[in-house]
């Protein structure tokens, strides 16, 4: 038969186990949270560095940005199979903004490539679809790595047909000629 002594060591020894879990418990719930908040604040202070082809002027130019919130180092882009020609005639891989890493790229910076004349690169039978590679890291040193698909098709819809110079010339002086004759 146990007494009164043995039951109250064994409720207090119950008691302990249940507490020693509870506190594990509660220390694993406060580890996750903490890992949690972490990942979190790393993902919004982050670097994002994108890639687009735009068209300024009747020139297409080729910009990467940061669009993160966080600077990025030793950032490496390069087009993987057919790259787009500028125009000096080489490929785009072969321009500095491609063929050196960028070793300190802040938030919200943005370097650009003049790549050709938009008539030029959006011509029929140009190749229209491109793949750009990208690499960084954070300062933290957590590495990225992004591909992005081009497929510049949809430029040419947005864009007015491509005319030279001296076409425009013509169609302006027509259009005058035609207006002044109209008059007398």
């Amino acid at each position: 038969m146990l007494n009164i002594g043995d039951i109250i060591t064994i409720l207090a020894l119950i008691v302990s186990t249940v507490s020693a879990i509870a506190a594990m418990i509660s220390a694993r719930a406060a580890a996750n949270q903490v890992k949690l908040m972490k990942e979190e604040v790393e993902g919004r202070e982050r670097p994002y560095i994108d890639g687009s082809f735009r068209i300024k002027g009747g020139i297409a130019v080729f910009t990467l940005e940061n669009r993160g919130n966080a600077a990025a180092i030793n950032v490496s882009a390069s087009f993987d199979g057919i790259s787009p020609d500028t125009v000096m005639k080489k490929s785009l891989n072969e321009a500095s903004l491609f063929s050196h890493v960028i070793k300190f790229f802040p938030a919200g910076e943005q370097y650009s490539h003049l790549v050709a004349p938009s008539h030029i690169l959006l011509a029929d039978g140009a190749p229209k679809e491109f793949k750009l590679k990208l690499s960084y890291q954070s300062v933290s040193g957590r590495p990225f790595s992004d591909v992005i698909d081009y497929n510049l098709d949809y430029l040419r819809e947005v864009l007015l047909p491509s005319v030279t110079i001296e076409e425009l010339l013509k169609k302006i002086n027509d259009t005058l000629s035609e207006g002044l004759s109209n008059r007398v």
